[in-house]
């Protein structure tokens, strides 16, 4: 198992330098390394650095049609000039028959023990997130009963049960997947957050959820007033504790289809949430 997860996260397409510079046409901008990375789960990344000592992130998508990689380009583009966000610079391009965009480099570190001030950052950083993606619209939807139950296992189908009449709306655009390691903190300071591969139409309390159970699991309060401060309509606390079942079922389900990372732990809190009737 640890070596299927180590090729899966790892670079799946090898880039060198020259076809990567081959790509920009711009006089002040060479890049002279190039470094991979072992974060990501179905794309292939690497780190860049100029002859500036600017850094810069190139994504090849493994998996994601054109189609796809457009509407998030587009999505960040909206948001970039009002969050921290990573932007996205030049157009895609092809390589073979995938797309390949490069984006601006977040400074920081990924939350690893997750503080208050934290907590706060991201709370505050969803609800304004969700105050300017409520304009927006996606043809992704990927955080619904049926993404859920399109993947399901039998072994889940009695959980799923149990949750199948909690209602979900159409509220605007959510990232779905604001995990911690998908921001970057400087001094608990939020200097980031990227990867909206993923990102799609669906309910602003699924995001909430998701950072409820992956952030602070066991105290939920900082979170939900911290993000009530700027979200476009407030969540409470019982319709949080509802979708945070929703979500760690989904979660549980994605991960135990995709053998990528452990499903135990959001099915244990699945169970817990239930346990507690929540």
């Amino acid at each position: 198992m640890y070596d299927m997860i180590k090729y899966l996260m790892g670079i799946k397409t090898k880039l060198t330098l020259k076809t990567i510079n081959s790509f920009i046409n711009e006089s002040d901008i060479e890049f002279i390394e190039l470094k991979e990375t072992q974060d990501g789960i179905s794309d292939t990344t690497y780190i860049l650095r100029d002859k500036k000592d600017r850094k810069y992130i190139c994504k090849l998508y493994e998996n994601s049609r054109f189609d796809e990689v457009k509407e998030e380009v587009f999505i960040l583009k909206k948001l970039y000039p009002h969050l921290k966000v990573t932007k996205p610079l030049w157009d895609i391009f092809n390589y073979g028959d995938k797309p390949l965009q490069f984006f601006s480099f977040i400074h920081g570190d990924s939350p690893t023990k997750i503080t208050n001030k934290e907590i706060k950052e991201i709370g505050n950083f969803l609800g304004k997130f969700h105050s300017i993606s409520k304009n927006l619209t996606s043809t992704k939807r990927p955080y619904t009963h049926k993404s859920l139950k399109d993947m399901l296992p039998k072994e889940f189908e009695d959980r799923y049960q149990l949750i199948k009449d909690i209602k979900l709306q159409n509220d605007g655009i959510i990232h779905g997947d604001l995990f911690p390691d998908n921001t970057k903190f400087i001094d608990q300071t939020l200097s980031g957050v990227f990867d909206f591969s993923d990102a799609g139409f669906g309910d602003f309390g699924f995001d909430l959820a998701v950072v409820a159970n992956s952030w602070c699991f066991e105290d939920i309060d900082i979170l939900l007033d911290s993000y009530n401060r700027y979200a476009p309509k407030k969540v409470y606390k019982k319709r949080l504790l509802e979708m945070m079942k929703f979500a760690a079922l989904f979660y549980a389900t994605q991960r135990y289809k995709s053998k990528v990372k452990d499903y135990r732990e959001y099915l244990e809190k699945f169970d817990y949430l239930l346990d507690k009737s929540i």
